[in-house]
């Protein structure tokens, strides 16, 4: 029986010792370690970890990216992308399905809407239509052409402008008094004057593109007048100017002559081969011509010239009173 516990006992001290060998070889900590890091990773693989069993603090967040598709609710404050820029506190924009509703003012370079609008308040500072304006409120419409009237009697009043006491006056100088203008306006562009009692003109002047005066010479219908008066109408000319000393010419400087008439009949022809007249009146004595006696009554003294006279043939007849003619050879 002794010898049976002291065998027990040396094997326990064999054990023991051998025991403590291998313990002493074995880093303990390093695979309890080892053992934690495999139970870590496999419960974080599995996604079994607790909620906040690992502080976010503690994990490093380098190259690591978050798809937007993964955010299914919550708030992103102070937003920004390469393209928006989210600074509100409140709710400002909202997209729905076929619609997106602007809670408060809305502000844009340019606005281009392709199909239609519908605006409750509108203010435009400055409104340029390229095709034309639809109006179907009638108040909206009276308004309008309220505003319009408005503006026009507003013009009106502005453009009516009565003198008081005093003149207009610009820098010192009178520009106008109640019924003058000043001396300093030596330039304008009227276009109708009332009836004028008195007019001087120094220089050239042109009136209706008819009448053209310069240097002391008239034209009419030309601006070159060859003499101190001239007038043109269509082809013809007629001109006034100094002939000699103390004498005055009055005709064509032209190619074209001249003919003074009554009633619109010629009654003298100047030619450049002389004067033609159908008669002249010398005193009482009536000079015509004929080719044959006259057997019209006539005044004494009357003469008709023959004009075909020959040989043998009075040159001319002369009235003695009535019908009676007496031939001149």
């Amino acid at each position: 029986m002794t010898d049976t516990i002291d065998i027990n006992k040396e094997l326990f001290k064999i054990l023991t010792n051998k025991i403590n060998d291998i313990l002493h070889n074995i880093d303990i900590g390093s695979i309890v370690l080892e053992r934690i890091d495999e139970y870590v990773q496999s419960r974080a693989t599995d996604g079994k970890l607790k909620q906040g069993m690992i502080s976010h603090q503690r994990i490093d967040w380098s190259g690591y990216n978050l798809s937007a598709n993964n955010i299914v609710d919550g708030t992103v404050r102070n937003f920004s992308s390469s393209g928006i820029e989210d600074h509100a506190d409140e709710v400002n924009l909202t997209v729905l399905d076929g619609q997106v509703v602007i809670e408060n003012e809305a502000v844009t370079n340019h606005l281009t809407v392709v199909d239609s609008a519908n605006i409750k308040n509108l203010n435009v500072s400055k409104l340029v239509v390229n095709d034309g304006i639809t109006i179907r409120n009638g108040d909206f419409a009276d308004e309008i052409k309220g505003l319009i009237d408005s503006r026009i009697s507003q013009r009106e009043v502005e453009r009516k402008w009565e003198l008081g006491a005093e003149p207009l006056t610009s820098n010192g100088n009178v520009l106008l008094d109640t019924n003058t203008l000043g001396n300093s306006i030596v330039s304008s562009n009227l276009r109708k004057l009332g009836r004028l009692t008195d007019l001087s003109v120094s220089g050239t002047t042109e009136l209706a593109e008819t009448m053209y005066i310069s240097n002391g010479r008239i034209g009419i219908n030309t601006d070159e007048p060859a003499g101190v008066f001239t007038a043109w109408d269509e082809e013809s000319e007629v001109s006034i100017r100094k002939y000699k000393n103390r004498t005055m010419y009055i005709g064509s400087t032209r190619d074209s002559e001249i003919v003074l008439g009554v009633g619109g009949d010629a009654v003298l022809n100047i030619r450049k081969s002389g004067i033609e007249s159908n008669s002249v009146k010398v005193g009482n004595i009536t000079i015509t011509s004929g080719n044959t006696e006259p057997s019209y009554r006539g005044s004494p003294g009357d003469l008709v010239i023959n004009e075909v006279a020959r040989a043998g043939q009075p040159w001319a007849w002369r009235c003695t009173g009535g019908e009676s003619w007496i031939p001149l050879n």
